[in-house]
């Protein structure tokens, strides 16, 4: 341990006592040195972190490729994975990446073995190529931005020409809703729930116009070039220009009634 280490675990010592004892005379300046010991035990973490994640990645390459290939199997060391865990008290693993994390990394809680394994198997899955042009996994990731970017989700690219096509197209049908959504406004774009059965297609209400749900929707509408159905019949919620035409025409039929039996 070198002098200024020796000299800020002093100074930490003294805080910790100073905790329970505001006999303990501690400076700004212990704060400040102890804040350092500590910065420099983290960046060192953080190094290490990655040494080791560049390790695991590795391994987990090499596996995939060999599996792969045929010369092995990753279900089998996934099995011997999880044995030696469990003779460690360490959970069991689903698959290969998170067998491999979890029996690494020990003791952690579940979301961190999630994070991990899913960085590893993205990465291969995504960026291999890359990575090997790139010569390091720890190196590449840091560049990308580190583990939350390389598990975040790209964003959606909607192709919003496609989804306001649907708003050329005639109605299927007016329905009434209460949404009971005061986010909802006219014109608004919201969503209903549609069940298909043998007797035709369900629709039940939904009050949502979320951002989210719109923008997963807009792609699925884009990707499949969804478009309205002549083949469409309307069971229930029928357009209302339909229903005031086939009252007029009831009308009018009753109408001829009368006049018949009036000139009979």
């Amino acid at each position: 341990m070198n002098k200024t280490t020796n000299k800020v675990a002093k100074s930490d010592l003294n805080i910790q006592k100073a905790i329970v004892s505001m006999d303990v005379k501690v400076s700004y300046k212990d704060i400040y040195k102890t804040v350092e010991v500590l910065r420099e035990k983290g960046t060192t973490a953080v190094r290490h972190l990655y040494e080791v994640m560049n390790d695991v990645y590795t391994v987990y390459s090499l596996i995939q490729k060999r599996d792969e290939q045929k010369l092995l199997k990753s279900k089998t060391i996934k099995q011997r994975l999880n044995k030696l865990a469990d003779e460690k008290n360490i959970e069991k693993s689903s698959n290969i990446e998170t067998a491999l994390v979890r029996y690494v990394f020990g003791g952690l809680e579940r979301r961190q073995v999630s994070k991990y394994a899913i960085a590893i198997k993205n990465a291969y899955k995504l960026h291999a190529k890359e990575i090997e042009e790139s010569g390091d996994f720890a190196e590449w990731l840091k560049e990308i931005g580190g583990l939350t970017k390389l598990n975040s989700k790209p964003k959606i690219q909607v192709r919003n020409e496609t989804f306001d096509k649907l708003f050329e197209q005639k109605p299927l049908a007016t329905v009434k809703f209460d949404l009971g959504n005061n986010n909802v406004s006219n014109d608004d774009v919201c969503l209903l729930v549609c069940k298909k059965t043998q007797d035709g297609i369900l629709v039940y209400g939904v009050d949502t116009n979320d951002d989210r749900v719109l923008a997963s929707s807009k792609q699925a509408i884009a990707n499949n070039e969804t478009s309205n159905s002549n083949n469409w019949t309307v069971i229930e919620g029928e357009n209302k220009k339909v229903a005031q035409l086939k009252a007029k025409l009831k009308s009018l039929q009753d109408e001829m009634l009368e006049f018949e039996k009036e000139a009979v």
